[in-house]
């Protein structure tokens, strides 16, 4: 006679296939992610050029106890706190500054932090799914296509976006418990996960993301009230009516606790350039036609690794509309190299199977609308990302909140993403709760008839089918990428055919778990090669050479200036060092940079013609020139302006354009006369020759004590201009009370109104931040009190009737299950 199990052995049997499932998952994302973890390999790109600099400079900042409010190093100086993709109100991204080591975090601790970040996603994803009570195999399934997806897979090199993203899953998860049961704890859940999202540096995946989150609360809502009010008529007045404002209201709340990075950011929003981006720019980059053909074969175009694999394969399947791409043609990487990676929207072989399976068997389909709802979502998101090509985009545009503040509507396949994910876990749920009823499986090999023509077409006449394909190597290489194609889908086809048809349990999940190892490999295949970097950053960043030193000495010597690279007598950067460099070394700075926002002011100013003015007023003392012969030479420039300089002669203009056309033009004395658009307060009469000469008297002394915080000591023998070769930007302030002005159309300008001698306190402490703090306070306040509140009372939930007549209604019986 057999035991009964014990109560821990069959919690034990209940949670074994979920454990099982993550365990696989994990290694999964181990395998595919190995050189990251270990430091074999290294992310290049946006993750390396920009976003890993920005986290090292903000986790020493804090290591050192101070608060990054501004960088000087880069772009003549720049807020860094009002940076969105700067992530420094992300809780995650705090984590790492214990790791600080010598004033750098070492990038092997950042690559593991990213790849935690895949595997929180995956987690949340597989959450998601059970709680929708799928089988854990389907669960697995749906993450899997999640994590590792084209936009999952190749956004690793701008990976802001990726700390966004997996936040996704959790926030329509909690979404799902809050209708269901209207618990308070869901709600602050909710609240708590949109915060997240949005803190994690990417407002533009948080605002696709809320695209969806929106869209499925409003679903359930519906349907909820539909439930309960039986008629369509009354449940759409009450979403109308109630819903719609209390999703406002729980946003509202979410702005509000997150308006300490909000309002700074759109601050520096406003004084970037971005607002006057056109039509066009916004829209790019959008997923082309031709690209669609990449859902099916992934790399048909070819791929793009690191320059240092041999030999590379060049990724050429890139939008020629592209403004971008008409502007930038780099000599290594060819023109539209970056859009391999914003165009991925590949979910793999299984995700078409999974579709055509649920659109075969609908009548099969116990929770038709969870399944259609994310049904549309994909065919939405995919529409919305075809951008310009699709109309979508366009009426979207004008019509819908935040899709014109943001380029490229490409980047939409992260909802197209989990939507697929959700379908394929479906799909398999569906294969393996069948009761006993035969699927149609024979439209499991549709795709692999397509795929067979499309290789048949290759072979017998490929170099006819596109330009691109005249290229021998590229039609070959496009031929063996549909050929593996055509191989997974069919065996991902007799897997899942063999699991409708087999009747006993173990040899389904046996057959399931042969079509996610297909899956995964397909994946691995697709864009393994993707994740081949080979660039050290202590190589791309060096902790110390020798111009590093000689740059120190300088500082130390003459104290702040800005190091120039000179190509052909052009301003330039990357002859000597890469961007960002200066995010490592305080003694450091320069004129360009790498960031998200640029102020818009310098950026029009640096894009005057007068080299010889840029190089002067934006305090370029030593130089690394290249000329034409490609010869290279350290230099330094006597005639550039020093951080601080007094002008006792003011030379007004009626507006920034017209100051920067003179400027260009040579039209007026810039050596020896500040520019300005505001009168500074004093009378700004031009003196004579000799009262110039006799201005040399006047001296000037400009300490840097903190990022933040400049000491200017002064002593001048009339009025003037104190002008400082740093951003003009709103926030900064002088003690005592002295005005502070623009001058030459981007940099700071003191008034001195009389002769004499004195010390002027010059620090950045911005009033926009000051609301951003009293704004969060305040909502936190007020969350804590409506947390509070009853659970009725706060959510407003019309449970009543269904706890008296179903006390014990599941989730599943809310989603249709």
């Amino acid at each position: 006679m057999e035991e009964t199990p014990t109560f821990d052995q069959q919690r034990l049997r209940r949670i074994a296939p979920d454990v099982l499932a993550v365990a696989v998952l994990a290694l999964f994302l181990t395998f595919f992610y190995w050189d990251f973890l270990t430091g074999r390999g290294f992310i290049w790109d946006d993750t390396m050029t920009e976003f890993y600099p920005g986290v090292n400079y903000f986790a020493k900042s804090i290591k050192a106890s101070r608060f990054p409010l501004w960088i000087p190093g880069v772009h003549d100086g720049m807020p860094f706190y009002s940076d969105p993709e700067m992530a420094v109100y992300y809780p995650p991204q705090w984590l790492l500054i214990p790791f600080v080591q010598n004033g750098r975090l070492p990038f092997l601790v950042y690559q593991r932090y990213i790849v935690l970040h895949y595997l929180f996603a995956g987690l949340c994803m597989y959450a998601f799914l059970k709680q929708l009570k799928l089988d854990p195999m389907a669960a697995l399934g749906g993450a899997l296509v999640f994590c590792f997806s084209g936009f999952a897979s190749l956004m690793v090199v701008s990976f802001v976006k990726i700390q966004v993203y997996a936040w996704l899953p959790l926030q329509l998860l909690l979404v799902h418990r809050l209708t269901s049961s209207g618990s308070r704890w869901a709600w602050l859940g909710l609240l708590s996960a949109m915060l997240m999202s949005l803190v994690a540096g990417f407002p533009q995946t948080t605002l696709y993301g809320w695209y969806l989150v929106i869209a499925y609360w409003l679903y359930l809502s519906l349907r909820h009230h539909h439930k309960d009010d039986r008629s369509w008529k009354v449940a759409l007045c009450r979403l109308a009516h109630v819903e719609l404002p209390r999703q406002l209201a729980a946003y509202a709340l979410v702005f509000g606790i997150a308006a300490i990075m909000v309002l700074p950011t759109i601050q520096n929003w406003w004084l970037s350039g971005r607002p006057k981006l056109p039509f066009q720019e916004i829209a790019d980059p959008s997923l082309p036609y031709h690209e669609l053909l990449t859902l099916f074969v992934p790399n048909f175009f070819g791929t793009t690794t690191t320059a240092d694999v041999t030999p590379p394969v060049t990724f050429w399947g890139f939008d020629p509309q592209s403004p971008n791409v008409r502007r930038l043609h780099p000599v290594n990487a060819g023109p539209g190299y970056w859009q391999y990676w914003e165009f991925g929207a590949y979910v793999g072989q299984i995700f078409w199977l999974a579709l055509l399976l649920i659109l075969f068997n609908w009548k099969r389909v116990t929770d038709k609308g969870t399944v259609g709802f994310f049904t549309v979502a994909w065919f939405g998101a995919m529409w919305f990302a075809l951008g310009r090509y699709g109309g979508l985009f366009n009426l979207a545009y004008y019509l819908v909140p935040g899709a014109a503040l943001f380029r490229g509507a490409a980047r939409m396949t992260s909802v197209a993403a989990l939507a697929a994910g959700m379908l394929t876990a479906y799909a398999i749920n569906l294969l393996l709760q069948r009761r006993g009823t035969r699927l149609r499986t024979w439209p499991l090999f549709l795709p692999a008839a397509a795929y067979g023509c499309l290789v048949l077409a290759l072979f017998v006449g490929g170099e006819h089918l596109a330009v691109g394909l005249h290229d021998t190597k590229r039609l070959l290489w496009a031929r063996h990428e549909t050929l593996y194609a055509l191989g997974v889908i069919i065996i991902c086809a007799l897997t899942m055919t063999g699991t409708a048809w087999i009747e006993r349990s173990r040899m389904q999940v046996t057959c399931l778990g042969a079509a996610i190892v297909i899956s995964f490999v397909d994946f691995q295949h697709a864009y393994g090669s993707f994740h081949s970097g080979r660039v050290s950053p202590d190589e791309y960043y060096p902790k110390s050479n020798r111009l590093l030193v000689l740059l120190k000495e300088y500082r130390e010597k003459r104290g702040p200036f800005r190091f120039g690279q000179i190509i052909r007598g052009k301003i330039g950067e990357e002859i000597a060092t890469f961007r960002n460099l200066p995010y490592f070394h305080d003694f450091l700075e320069v004129p360009e940079g790498y960031t998200g926002f640029y102020v818009d002011s310098v950026a029009q100013f640096q894009g005057i013609t007068n080299e010889e003015a840029k190089i002067a007023i934006q305090n370029i003392r030593v130089t690394m020139e290249r000329d034409a012969q490609g010869r290279d030479w350290l230099g330094t420039r006597t005639n550039s302006f020093p951080r601080a300089r007094f002008f006792s002669r003011v030379r007004y203009f009626d507006s920034p354009d017209e100051l920067r056309h003179a400027l260009a033009q040579d039209e007026f004395d810039w050596r020896n006369e500040v520019a300005v658009c505001e009168m500074p307060g004093f009378d700004v009469g031009n003196e004579d020759e000799h009262g110039q000469q006799a201005s040399t008297n006047d001296s000037i002394q400009f300490e840097s004590l903190t990022p933040e915080s400049n000491l200017i000591t002064y002593n001048v023998s009339r009025p003037g201009v104190i002008f400082i070769s740093q951003t003009f930007y709103p926030g900064w302030g002088v003690s005592p009370h002295h005005q502070l002005i623009e001058t030459f159309g981007a940099f700071q300008g003191i008034v001195i109104p009389q002769a004499g001698t004195g010390q002027i306190h010059l620090r950045f402490s911005p009033q926009v931040l000051k609301w951003g703090i009293a704004i969060t306070l305040f909502s936190m306040i007020v969350v804590i009190l409506l947390a509070f509140q009853p659970a009725r009372a706060l959510m407003g939930m019309q449970i009543g009737r269904t706890e008296t007549s179903t006390p014990n209604r599941s989730s599943a019986d809310l989603s249709g299950g």
